[in-house]
C-alpha cells in the first residue's frame, strides 16, 4: 500500500471517531437531560450537531478521494466501502437524535413527569447512549475476539432498548387507554423515544462493519 492510501485510510478513521464522538457527546447531554429533568437540554444537544452534516459530506468526500486516487487492493476496498457504508450509519443516528430532541420538546407538557431518571425514558435513552459509546472502540479495535466482544456487548444494548420501549409503550397506551384519551403529545413522546432504539440499531450495524472492514465475512446488515 502506498504511504500517501495509508495516511489517506487513517484520516479516515480519524474523521469517523469524530463523528462518533459527536454524537456520543450529544446522547450524553439527552441522558443529562432526564437526570436533571430539564428541557433545556434536549435544545443543547440538538444544537451541538449543528455542523455534523458537513462532516458527514466532508467523510464522504475523503472516502471517494482515495478510491478514485489510489484505487485499492481487495482487502483495502473492502474497508473503504465499509467505512461509507459507517458514515451513513452515523448521519442516520445524527438524524435520529435531532428526530428526537424536536419531538421530545413538541411533548413538552406532557412529559414533564417521565422526564427523570428513574423511569423508563431515562434507562432507554442510557441504553442507546452505551451502545454508541462502543462505536468508537470498534473503530479503533485490530483485534477480531475484541471486535466480536464489543459486538456482542452492542447487541446487549439493543436488546434492552426494544425491551425497555416496549414497557415504556405498554405503561404509557395503558394510561391512556384508562383515562380515554389520546393526546398528540402522547404521540410525539412515544415517537420521540422510539428513536433510541433505532440508535441502538445503527450502533450495533456499525460495529458488524468494522467486522467486516478489517476481518472480512458478509456484509449483511440490511
Amino acid at each position: 500500500m502506498l504511504p500517501n492510501h495509508e495516511e489517506k485510510l487513517s484520516t479516515i478513521k480519524t474523521l469517523l471517531l469524530e463523528f462518533s464522538n459527536t454524537l456520543n457527546d450529544s446522547l450524553k447531554t439527552c441522558y443529562d437531560g432526564f437526570k436533571n429533568s430539564d428541557m433545556s437540554y434536549f435544545i443543547k444537544a440538538k444544537d451541538s450537531l449543528k455542523n455534523s452534516s458537513k462532516l458527514a459530506n466532508k467523510i464522504d468526500n475523503e472516502i471517494l478521494t482515495t478510491l478514485a486516487l489510489f484505487g485499492a487492493e481487495a482487502g483495502d476496498l473492502r474497508e473503504l466501502v465499509a467505512y461509507l457504508k459507517t458514515t451513513n450509519e452515523l448521519a442516520r443516528i445524527m438524524d435520529n437524535i435531532n428526530s428526537f430532541c424536536k419531538k421530545i420538546i413538541l411533548s413538552e407538557n406532557y412529559n414533564k413527569e417521565l422526564i427523570k431518571s428513574d423511569q423508563e425514558p431515562s434507562y432507554l435513552c442510557l441504553s442507546a447512549l452505551k451502545a454508541t459509546q462502543y462505536i468508537a472502540q470498534a473503530i479503533d479495535s485490530k483485534d477480531n475476539d475484541e471486535l466480536k466482544n464489543i459486538y456482542t456487548k452492542v447487541e446487549i444494548e439493543e436488546s434492552k432498548t426494544d425491551d425497555f420501549y416496549s414497557v415504556l409503550q405498554k405503561n404509557i397506551l395503558s394510561d391512556l387507554y384508562a383515562k380515554h384519551e389520546l393526546t398528540a403529545e402522547a404521540l410525539h413522546f412515544l415517537s420521540a423515544m422510539r428513536k433510541f432504539e433505532k440508535i441502538a440499531d445503527r450502533s450495533a450495524s456499525i460495529v458488524k462493519l468494522m467486522l467486516f472492514a478489517k476481518f472480512g465475512g458478509k456484509m449483511d446488515i440490511y
